[in-house]
């Protein structure tokens, strides 16, 4: 995996922290991990790499399930609007 930008990362957690992402039980097939990277650019006003989604994700207690021959994940999450 490509080295994740510190600002990125702070970015994506920021996203996650307002309560857009919240966990659930099951991995969520319906929307990958660039797809969520779409999502917090749009919230936050800033790029953020699909690695700095991950980390984020990962370092935020989501569960990850590596989409196969892809650089994407599907997480354990729910989305909301808050």
């Amino acid at each position: 995996m490509v080295e994740a930008s510190p600002v990125e990362v702070k970015n994506a957690k920021f996203w996650i922290n307002e309560g857009f992402a919240r966990p659930r039980k099951t991995i969520n097939k319906r929307i990958s991990s660039y797809g969520l990277k779409h999502l917090a650019e749009r919230h936050v006003g800033a790029y953020i790499s699909n690695e700095a989604l991950i980390k984020a994700m990962l370092e935020s207690g989501f569960r990850a399930e590596r989409i196969r021959d892809t650089p994407n994940y599907f997480f354990n999450v729910k989305l909301t609007e808050v």
